[in-house]
């Protein structure tokens, strides 16, 4: 992956997509996998990661006194 493609990946709030870019691409090329075959599976990575970061922000926004 591309430095330019990393920093728009990373902007777009899309850190798994980034991370495993590289990853997911040789899989789909060893599974001969099409591009419409691949390209749910990239997206459905990322599905779960917006939660993972807002559960670990809520404390920080609550302004919540550390333990």
């Amino acid at each position: 992956m591309t430095d330019e493609l990393q920093a728009k990946l990373r902007a777009l709030r899309l850190p798994c997509l980034a991370k495993h870019w590289d990853q997911d691409l040789q899989e789909a090329a060893r599974q001969r996998m099409s591009h419409a075959a691949c390209s749910p599976h990239i997206v459905e990575e990322e599905v779960p990661s917006p939660g993972d970061r807002a559960w670990r922000q809520r404390p920080r926004r609550a302004c919540l006194p550390e333990p």
